[in-house]
């Protein structure tokens, strides 16, 4: 079982370095949370604003 990885500021903005680490681990088939002051979507990968259950 792969760990997950939590990424804090996330944003789904394609400027944003937030953005490109998200698409990055997901093309490695790493397991991602996405976590941002804004709901949204970074491809498939929701951006939660509440602290998520890990």
């Amino acid at each position: 079982m792969k760990k997950k990885t939590v990424v804090l500021g996330a944003s789904d903005n394609p400027e944003r370095y937030s953005y490109l680490a998200v698409n990055k681990l997901t093309a490695h088939e790493h397991p991602v949370i996405a976590i941002g002051k804004k709901e949204g979507h970074i491809n498939s990968i929701p951006i939660v604003t509440e602290h998520p259950q890990l």
